[in-house]
């Protein structure tokens, strides 16, 4: 995210002189890297754990992780300098990031234990929307703060 986004950003400022390597962003990618593979999935296990699931926490992890695999050829497309193939590349990798979460946990969460009472399958569905909102944050943050650039 960082590197690519020092591209994009030199890119987009080659008429103006005096361009600087951003490396604060490099901090910033690591630690929003590290905390949403790391604090999201531990969350999503204790909230598995309360519901009654017996999903390991290397699974969640690993679930989270892989969702988070096609945001890698996004970062590269947003070095163009066109911001609506950076928003449509953006938006395109979190539909297929939540899909791919949902399908894999959502299953197990309200469509897996049909007999679960109406409580159980509310609190799943919350569980998938605290997710998905999460990714949408991580989605979100990584546009507006590794590819906007103020004129």
């Amino acid at each position: 995210m960082a590197a690519t986004g020092n591209v994009a950003h030199y890119i987009a400022s080659t008429s103006k002189p005096g361009w600087k390597y951003d490396f604060e962003k490099m901090t910033t990618a690591a630690w929003i890297f590290y905390s949403s593979i790391s604090v999201i999935p531990i969350g999503v296990w204790f909230a598995l754990g309360h519901l009654n699931h017996s999903k390991s926490l290397v699974e969640v992890i690993s679930i989270y992780g892989y969702s988070l695999f096609v945001f890698i050829p996004t970062c590269v497309i947003c070095v163009f300098p066109s911001e609506s193939l950076r928003w449509t590349s953006i938006i395109l990798s979190f539909m297929i990031s939540s899909i791919f979460i949902v399908k894999n946990l959502g299953n197990l969460v309200i469509i897996q234990n049909p007999e679960r009472n109406r409580s159980t399958k509310t609190k799943g569905y919350v569980l998938l929307g605290v997710i998905l909102a999460c990714h949408a944050g991580i989605a979100l943050l990584m546009k507006l703060y590794f590819f906007e650039y103020a004129d």
